[in-house]
């Protein structure tokens, strides 16, 4: 039940509510989430409707993403946004053409140059930190970021070469019990979950440390996104956002001064990247209309989200596959049959992506220093 040719929302049968006893749990909280709070507070047939449209229609997804590009670039246009671009500056770019907005860019406090390619990313509730994939001479400056901006997780979203050409530079020390220092900052492997790894995911606990001072950060490493495209298998990519979420949350349970944002990287930290933070961002707001106060149902905007993304980070969300890619997913998650699987396993990731709290918004809302 792939979204386009036709074949499109044949499993929506009697709205999103399923039955009366149908949850979605949040692992390791006492709020649960009724299935039928989410045809409440959404607007699931205008999203099926929209949906429809896009299918049915000839390049319904690339018109509809081209056109929300273009109309980003009009109206907040990058000529004169752009960073300005010094030696240093483009020694520090992963990419020639992966430019950061001034406005919008992590500014590093300690050093020569403050320029780092990374961007704040600022969806409302939520902030994030898109950043392209350290290189050798930027390692110090990826950490230096984190430490700075209290960050209390690394989402890496890229394999380390891909096509025969280097995605991303070993930024970290890959076995249990061993370290690696670059420049002020000490990185020390201390734990390793390998039990996703036939999956493509691999969690970390670092101890993270500059002179006296240490801290725990956790790093999330999912390698079965192909650069530019798409995951096909739902039920992992869900899989990737629980890790993230949990790992996130376990820092800072342990760490409450660890507040700031998450950091997802791809390679050029705009197409897996920007595609990530959509879905969570979408996905955030859902449990948000769930359990705050609303007046109507909470409209599913996708273009409007893509907006955001691309007035902070050009590049975004990189493909009209990577956007699809985006309906696909809550389509999913919201209506819970499109793949029609019926594991558990599935139905605990859809249980606690679905599940938030109010409490979780207030810490993404302090976000990132710049």
């Amino acid at each position: 039940k792939r979204l386009g040719g036709g074949l499109l929302m044949n499993c929506f049968k009697g709205g999103v509510c399923g039955k009366s006893s149908d949850h979605f749990e949040m692992s390791g909280r006492e709020l649960v989430v009724p299935r039928s709070e989410v045809a409440g507070c959404v607007d699931v047939d205008g999203f099926k409707a929209q949906l429809d449209a896009l299918a049915s229609a000839e390049d319904g997804f690339w018109d509809e993403f081209t056109r929300t590009c273009q109309a980003v670039e009009n109206h907040h246009s990058y000529l004169g946004r752009l960073t300005q671009s010094t030696p240093e500056v483009r020694k520090r770019n992963r990419y020639p053409n992966i430019i950061c907005l001034e406005d919008t860019r992590v500014k590093l406090k300690d050093g020569r140059c403050d320029y780092i390619n990374a961007s704040v990313v600022d969806m409302g509730d939520y902030k994030y930190i898109a950043a392209q994939a350290p290189l050798v001479n930027t390692i110090e400056h990826f950490w230096q970021m984190c430490w700075e901006n209290n960050v209390p997780c690394v989402a890496m979203l890229t394999q380390w070469v891909e096509h025969d050409r280097v995605k991303a530079d070993k930024y970290f020390p890959l076995l249990c019990d061993t370290k690696v220092e670059y420049g002020n900052f000490v990185i020390e492997c201390k734990d390793i979950d390998k039990s996703e790894e036939s999956r493509g995911l691999v969690l970390r606990k670092f101890l993270f440390s500059k002179g006296s001072e240490s801290r725990t950060i956790s790093h999330v490493h999912f390698s079965k996104w192909p650069d530019f495209g798409s995951v096909e298998n739902m039920d992992l990519y869900l899989s990737v956002h629980s890790m993230i979420r949990q790992a996130t949350d376990g820092i800072r349970a342990d760490m409450s001064m660890l507040d700031g944002p998450l950091v997802v990287h791809c390679s050029a930290g705009i197409g897996r990247t920007g595609t990530y933070i959509a879905v969570e961002t979408i996905l955030r707001d859902i449990s948000s209309a769930c359990i705050g106060d609303r007046n109507g149902r909470y409209k599913l905007d996708i273009p409007a989200v893509l907006g955001k993304l691309r007035n902070c980070r050009p590049g975004m969300v990189f493909s009209s596959e990577q956007y699809k890619m985006v309906y696909e997913v809550i389509y999913w998650v919201v209506i819970g049959d499109r793949l029609g699987s019926s594991s558990n396993g599935s139905k605990r990731d859809r249980a606690s992506l679905l599940a938030s709290t109010k409490t979780d918004a207030e810490v993404y809302k302090r976000g990132a220093r710049r």
